[in-house]
């Protein structure tokens, strides 16, 4: 099916699922059956996702709700967007998802829900979501997340969890995240995390930990990782970096600006391992087993 885009107004202030109808005129040719992606609402309101939407326009693959005022997304918002691959609800006002929300899904590979007023996620949320490739949930007001929410994401290659106010990271979060590549987690409010918390995350390349409170680096979190190459460390308050850390792994990029035991003109490191070591030592040395 050829690419057929729609430019859809919503004015929903009560958050009702089904209006009469959606009025709009197609080019010549077209069906309601042929859009396959709603790329703006623009001037839209809409206090939840009316389920109408994907019952009009069944085959959309690509979705783009931004800041229209949603405030939850019901169990049948998307339930008849079967083919869906792309979604983007970023910059509205979410504050509860139904467990259930994107269970007929299946070809989700995208999904944005960043910048929105959630605290929390139901457990099984995405528990048909295997073809999951980005998911994006920063910029939230996250407490805590259950155990078990990325037991089916196998297939995860990139995960944005910055600015979510999170204190602590569970290892239980990681361990089903067999493909994850890039791991941001910028902006939160971390001072330490758990023993090889990031360990079972085989396939990390990236991860990104600037902007938080870390003052100890510790070998322990990461164990070995055979394809780690790049480490976002700026403003912390790192006084202390364990030297196994260095000598365990592959770094080729290490971003250390702003922190508290390194020379103030060597700050960021994408040459080699000597050098990055050489100019360590000072954190080495503060660190204590």
């Amino acid at each position: 099916m050829n690419a057929y885009y729609c430019d859809l107004t919503i004015q929903n202030p009560n958050g009702l699922n089904n209006f009469t109808e959606i009025r709009g005129t197609h080019s010549p040719g077209r069906e309601n059956e042929d859009v396959t992606s709603i790329i703006r609402t623009s001037s839209s309101i809409s206090t939840n996702f009316p389920s109408i939407i994907c019952n009009t326009f069944p085959n959309e693959q690509t979705l783009k709700a931004l800041s229209i005022g949603i405030e939850r997304i019901d169990e049948d918002s998307f339930k008849n967007c079967r083919n869906l691959d792309f979604l983007d609800l970023s910059g509205n006002r979410i504050f509860e998802i139904h467990e259930k929300s994107f269970s007929e899904n299946k070809r989700l590979n995208s999904l944005l829900l960043m910048e929105n007023m959630l605290t929390t996620l139901p457990e099984t949320i995405f528990l048909n979501q295997f073809n999951l490739g980005i998911l994006v949930i920063s910029s939230n007001n996250f407490t805590d997340l259950p155990l078990k929410i990325s037991a089916t994401l196998k297939n995860l290659v990139r995960l944005d969890m910055g600015d979510c106010q999170l204190h602590q990271l569970r290892v239980e979060w990681f361990r089903n995240l067999l493909n994850l590549q890039i791991l941001q987690l910028p902006s939160n409010q971390f001072e330490d995390f758990p023993h090889n918390v990031f360990n079972p995350i085989r396939e990390l390349l990236e991860l990104d930990l600037d902007f938080n409170q870390l003052k100890v680096i510790h070998s322990d979190w990461f164990g070995i990782l055979p394809n780690f190459r790049i480490l976002h460390l700026r403003a912390n308050q790192i006084n202390a970096v364990d030297e196994r850390f260095i000598d365990n792994n592959y770094i080729v990029s290490l971003g250390m600006l702003n922190n508290l035991c390194l020379n103030d003109i060597i700050t960021d490191f994408t040459s080699s391992k000597l050098e990055m070591r050489a100019a360590l030592q000072t954190c080495f040395k503060n660190f204590s087993i």
